[in-house]
C-alpha cells in the first residue's frame, strides 16, 4: 500500500501529524507519500513513478523528487527557481520527464515538499520530531543519513510547489509564524 496524504496541523505540529498518518500504515512494509499542502502533481502517474522507484530500491530510507519551486538545491529542477505562474507549463515539464524512472542519490538532507517513506524505517528512526512547522524535514533526512539510509531524488518526477511565487519567495516567511 501507499498512502498519498497532506498532512496539516492547525496546532502547527506539523512532525505529529506526520506521525499520525504514518500511525495509520497496516503494516510496516506499507509506504507514505507526505506532500506540502502548496503542492501539486501534474498528472496521473506519479503514483506509478513512485513505486517504480519504491520497486527499484525497496531499501531507501525516503525519496523525492524535483519541484518547480524549493530552496533545496539538489531539488531545484534544472537548479533554478521557477517564477512562472502558468500551470500549463509545469505540467508540459512534468509530461515530458516521465520515462523510465531514474534515481540520484542525495547527500545532504532535503526539503519536504515531498517525502515518500516506509513506515519501518519511520519506525526504526523514532518517527518525526514533534514541534512547530520549521526544519522537520531536513532534522529527519539528517537522521536518515546519518544513519546510513539512503535519499533518492525520483529524476522523472516533477511536481508544482507553490512556495511563496506570489509573495517574492524564500525570503517572505509571514504565513509560517
Amino acid at each position: 500500500m501507499i498512502l498519498i496524504s497532506t498532512p496539516y496541523s492547525f496546532e502547527r505540529n506539523l512532525g505529529k501529524a506526520y506521525n499520525e498518518i504514518m500511525s495509520l500504515l497496516p503494516s510496516d512494509d506499507d509506504w507514505a507519500v507526505l506532500r506540502d499542502i502548496d503542492t501539486m502533481f501534474l498528472d496521473n502517474k506519479a503514483p506509478f513513478l513512485i513505486r517504480e522507484a519504491i520497486n527499484l530500491k525497496p531499501e531507501a530510507g525516503l525519496f523525492t523528487c524535483y519541484a518547480s519551486r524549493t530552496g533545496r538545491g539538489e531539488q531545484k529542477f534544472k537548479n533554478t527557481i521557477s517564477n512562472d505562474s502558468n500551470i500549463n507549463n509545469h505540467r508540459q515539464i512534468a509530461l515530458r520527464q516521465q520515462k523510465k524512472v531514474f534515481l540520484k542519490l542525495i547527500k545532504k538532507p532535503i526539503a519536504g515538499f515531498l517525502m515518500v517513506l516506509n513506515k519501518k524505517v519511520w519506525k526504526d528512526q523514532g518517527g518525526f520530531i514533534e514541534k512547530d512547522l520549521f526544519s522537520i524535514d531536513l532534522e529527519f533526512s539528517d537522521r536518515l543519513l546519518k544513519a546510513n539510509k539512503p535519499i533518492y531524488l525520483i529524476e522523472n518526477l516533477y511536481i508544482f510547489h507553490y512556495y511563496r511565487l506570489m509573495e517574492g519567495g524564500v525570503n517572505y516567511k509571514k504565513h509560517l509564524l
